[in-house]
């Protein structure tokens, strides 16, 4: 599925876009801070990894396949300057998509993270055959909570996981495509 046709894709004050090698220093550097990473899952990356990334992202044309995992950078529309990324799931058969979502601190607690998510679930809907889109968040993020909500994501369930060593409990949402006005 190439989801990536459709982008770059402009919302109010972010764009969705594929991720660059020129993107390394501001990718790197909040992926290194540890208050992004605290809830991710995934772990800090060394340079070379870093770099690796973002040269098999930049090299992905499909974007987006069943059973697998890519990320969509999220850019300042004002000057394309990367502030964060969403990480996109596809399951096996196509039908439910999980995401989560890193922001450079800096662009934190100002509804950006809001519109990219907005506008990720847009394009699922529209592009793909997805008929769901789930998240989870550990219940000591409340923004990320909050963000969920928002958008009109439905808790599903709880869980108690361990993650990154810790013992955790997290909520589960999900939100359904919409079904077509008759």
């Amino acid at each position: 599925m190439s989801l990536f046709l459709h982008l770059p894709h402009a919302c109010e004050r972010v764009r969705l876009r594929r991720l660059r090698v020129s993107d390394f220093r501001a990718f790197h550097g909040y992926r290194g801070d540890p208050e992004v990473a605290r809830y991710q899952g995934w772990a800090a990356t060394t340079e070379v990894e870093t770099e690796a990334l973002l040269r098999d992202l930049a090299r992905n044309a499909s974007g987006l396949e069943p059973g697998e995992w890519t990320q969509i950078g999220i850019a300042d529309s004002a000057d394309d300057r990367l502030i964060g990324d969403l990480g996109v799931g596809l399951s096996p058969d196509a039908r439910t998509a999980e995401f989560g979502v890193s922001l450079h601190p800096q662009f934190q607690h100002r509804g950006l993270a809001r519109e990219a998510v907005a506008g990720l679930i847009g394009l699922l809907f529209a592009h793909t055959p997805v008929q769901r889109v789930v998240a989870s968040s550990d219940v000591r993020n409340a923004p990320c909570l909050r963000l969920l909500e928002g958008l009109g994501l439905q808790h599903v369930g709880t869980a108690e996981a361990t993650y990154k060593g810790e013992a955790c409990t997290e909520r589960l949402y999900a939100i359904e495509r919409p079904v077509p006005a008759s």
